[in-house]
C-alpha cells in the first residue's frame, strides 16, 4: 500500500511517458521533420531526454523505497518473533519462581501484550500490506510485551523479598502485637496475589520492630545474589 505522496509520484510518471510518447510519434513522422525547423526538433528532444532522466531518477528512488518496505515487513516478521518469545520467556518466569499466583493485573498485561502481537499478524496479512500500520501495531505490541517483561520481573522480586521479611520479622511476632498483626495482614495479602499491600505491611512491621531493617534485609539478599552468579 503506497502513500499519497508515492502514488502520485506515480501518476506523474505515467503522464510524462505519455507525454514523450506523443512527441516522440510527432518526431519519427518524416513529414513533420521536413516541416519543423532543426532547432524546434532538437529543442524538443532535449525536453524528452530531460523528461528521460527525470523519470529514471524517480524510478529507482521509487525501487529503493519498496526494497525497503520488503526490508521493513522482513523485519517486522522477525521482531514479531522475538516478541512472542519474549512473552513465553515471561511466562517461564512465572512458573519458575513458584510464586503462588499472579494479580489480575499482570494477566491483563499477558492479554495485552498477546492481543497486540494479533494485531500485527492481522496487518502483516492484509493485502496490500500498510507498512505504516504495521510499524504504529509493531511499535504498540514492543510497547506492551517489555511493559509486561518488566512487570514480571518486579513481581518476582518483589514476592521473593516479600518472603524474606516476613521471615526476618518472624523472630518479633511473639513481643510486639502490632507487628504480629501486620505480619499476618502481609500473609493474607501475600496468598490473595495482593503483592504490593504484602510488601508494604511487611516492611511497616519489620521497620516498627528494628529501625533499618530493610535495608539490612536488602543486603543479605544481594549477597546471596553474589554467591550464586
Amino acid at each position: 500500500h503506497l502513500s499519497e505522496e508515492d502514488e502520485t509520484i506515480i501518476n506523474e510518471m505515467t503522464e510524462k511517458i505519455e507525454t514523450i510518447r506523443k512527441t516522440a510519434v510527432f518526431l519519427i513522422d518524416q513529414d513533420k521533420i521536413k516541416e519543423s525547423a532543426f532547432s524546434v526538433v532538437k529543442e524538443k528532444m532535449e525536453t524528452i531526454l530531460a523528461d528521460l532522466s527525470e523519470i529514471e531518477k524517480n524510478q529507482q528512488d521509487m525501487k529503493e523505497m519498496l526494497h525497503t518496505l520488503r526490508k521493513d515487513e522482513h523485519e517486522a516478521r522477525e521482531k514479531i518473533v522475538i516478541l512472542k518469545r519474549k512473552i513465553q520467556n515471561a511466562s517461564r518466569l512465572v512458573k519458575r519462581s513458584n510464586v503462588p499466583g499472579i494479580p489480575q493485573e499482570i494477566a491483563s498485561y499477558f492479554d495485552e501484550a498477546r492481543s497486540a502481537i494479533k494485531d500485527c499478524f492481522t496487518y502483516l496479512d492484509e493485502t496490500p500490506l500498510n507498512m505504516q500500520m504495521i510499524r504504529q501495531s509493531l511499535s504498540s505490541a514492543e510497547e506492551k510485551v517489555n511493559n509486561l517483561y518488566d512487570q514480571v520481573v518486579e513481581m518476582i522480586e518483589n514476592v521473593y523479598f516479600i518472603e524474606k521479611i516476613i521471615q526476618y520479622g518472624n523472630r518479633y511476632r511473639s513481643r510486639n502485637d502490632n507487628v504480629q498483626l501486620r505480619l499476618t495482614i502481609a500473609e493474607d495479602a501475600f496468598r490473595s496475589f495482593d503483592y504490593d499491600k504484602a510488601l508494604e505491611e511487611a516492611a511497616a512491621a519489620v521497620e516498627e520492630a528494628e529501625p533499618g531493617a530493610i535495608k539490612r534485609i536488602e543486603e543479605l539478599i544481594n549477597e546471596e545474589l553474589k554467591d550464586k552468579d
